[in-house]
């Protein structure tokens, strides 16, 4: 292994042990404005150096957790949106099913994650770079089959993309609050049946 690549799998695997110690510590309910980036390095086995080498601040980490644990949330999603057998709901259902689960998981982060959102425009923006991402597919998505016959003519793309990603992440979010998992199987049923009823 060439030192260059030596010092990149370093690198990674420091990035890697930091995330998954932030992921921890806020499982255990700390709070992620109160921890410091030595208490975050102690638990991740990193010296405080190590940590500003992958790191500028807290808030550039905040995003990289964030990232880490919603990867596959917006892979399936952009998996759906983009597959060729169009308002697939059994389909979809599986992929509600996938994003129920992630919100599940990672709970603790996306409390830390819309907390400071809430109040910092950097952190907000990447959320909704990554929704918009999915809502310029969707929409692409309908526009196509609206020319296939297979979409009601008379909906407007842009907004209706937006009202069913939006719709879909803030009801899952709502739904993983107040309800438990037990529910989670009709939940994703029925807003199957609800996305693909409004595009129908």
């Amino acid at each position: 292994m060439t030192r260059p690549t030596a010092n990149r799998a370093r690198r990674d695997a420091v990035y890697n042990q930091v995330v998954e110690a932030v992921e921890r510590l806020l499982k255990q309910g700390e709070s992620f404005t109160s921890l410091g980036i030595g208490r975050i390095s102690v638990e991740a086995g990193v010296a405080r150096s190590a940590f500003y080498k992958n790191f500028a601040d807290k808030i550039q980490l905040l995003t990289a957790v964030t990232e880490h644990a919603t990867r596959e949330l917006f892979t399936a999603s952009e998996a759906w949106i983009q597959s060729p057998e169009g308002l697939d709901t059994n389909a979809l259902h599986a992929t509600l099913m996938e994003a129920i689960g992630i919100f599940r998981e990672h709970a603790a982060v996306l409390t830390a994650y819309r907390e400071v959102a809430s109040y910092d425009p950097e952190v907000a923006e990447f959320w909704t770079s990554r929704i918009e991402k999915l809502v310029i597919a969707m929409r692409e998505k309908i526009a196509s089959g609206q020319h296939a016959g297979a979409i009601r003519a008379a909906l407007e793309p842009r907004t209706t993309a937006e009202f069913a990603v939006w719709g879909a992440e803030r009801a899952i979010a709502r739904h993983v609050a107040t309800t438990p998992a037990a529910t989670d199987q009709q939940f994703a049923h029925d807003l199957a049946l609800a996305v693909g009823a409004m595009l129908s």
